[in-house]
């Protein structure tokens, strides 16, 4: 039988934070680049009720599979409320608050960049991780999942010298299994070279270009299509236009520095591309409709009254 106690210390004690340590920290895999575990129904709530797990950074990608219990947490501030059979993920740099559990059991492998092949970096599920944090599986889904994480819990926990394989090969095929589920539900028959991949890229290219690109144009011409293919095609799949996407992005970042970050609220008007202090303002409240210290009062003052 494998550890399963060392493996739940692994993930929730390089998750703790001391009470009066008001910067929100960057999470970092203790060991390697890839680490699976087993978490034991209601060993959480114990373990909480005695340590201090604040808002963090993660520095790394995850996966949750939830096979007992209810979870409640949030992501990129962002609520979410987990139960038996959901699936949650989590991406590098996001922000990350476990709120509340009760009876929570299941498995989680978190992994680095590294980990990923050239050929699965492009499925379905790794592209689309950065908006769509949780799914939730029919039995016999959750099922197979489980069984992919307790193989690889067990070549982890009692290795040879053909465990690495074996990991490594358990590992793609969670990867095709989840993508192929991802596409089903949330995809459908969207999932297409001409429309879907194509607002994939682009929110790939904006995530990584939005500081120093910030027009449709600007994309457009990086994706090769015209600026109004672009937008139809975004609108098409996601019911909003190009240039909202890309302004997303900055909102995301502005959320992040003002919670992450003690800068001043000018100073990220600056990092997030803004000129104008007075501009940034009417911009965020614009768009999450209060203004940014209301936004940095409201939510520090709620990840404080979790603990």
């Amino acid at each position: 039988m494998h550890n399963s106690s060392k493996a739940f210390n692994f993930s929730f004690t390089c998750l703790m934070k001391q009470k009066n340590q008001k910067e929100i920290v960057t999470r970092k895999i203790r060991e390697g680049i890839f680490h699976i575990q087993e978490i034991i129904s209601g060993r959480y709530e114990k373990f909480r009720a005695t340590s201090f797990i604040g808002p963090h950074r993660v520095d790394f990608y995850s996966i949750f599979l939830v096979t007992t219990g209810y979870i409640k947490h949030d992501i990129d501030f962002r609520s979410y409320e987990c139960k038996s059979g959901d699936i949650f993920f989590m991406l590098p740099q996001q922000i990350h608050l476990f709120e509340t559990a009760r009876d929570f059991g299941g498995y989680s492998v978190v992994f680095k960049s590294e980990m990923l092949q050239s050929s699965e970096t492009s499925l379905p599920l790794i592209q689309n991780l950065r908006h769509t944090n949780m799914l939730s599986l029919n039995k016999n889904q959750a099922i197979q999942i489980a069984a992919l994480f307790q193989r690889m819990i067990r070549e982890q926990d009692q290795p040879d010298s053909f465990s690495p394989s074996l990991i490594r090969s358990y590992f793609s095929t969670l990867l095709l299994e989840l993508s192929r589920i991802y596409q089903e539900v949330v995809a459908g028959a969207e999932w297409t070279e001409g429309g879907t991949v194509l607002v994939e890229r682009f929110r790939d290219l904006v995530d990584k270009h939005w500081r120093s690109v910030t027009t449709v144009t600007g994309y457009a011409k990086m994706l090769f299509v015209s600026p109004g293919h672009l937008n139809q095609i975004v609108k098409a799949s996601t019911g909003r236009n190009a240039s909202e996407l890309i302004q997303e992005r900055k909102l995301i970042e502005a959320k992040r520095l003002l919670i992450h970050s003690t800068l001043a609220i000018k100073e990220i008007a600056f990092q997030t591309g803004f000129e104008d202090p007075a501009y940034f303002n009417r911009f965020f409240k614009k768009w999450n409709r209060s203004t940014p210290q209301e936004f940095r009062e409201e939510i520090l003052k709620k990840y404080n009254s979790s603990f």
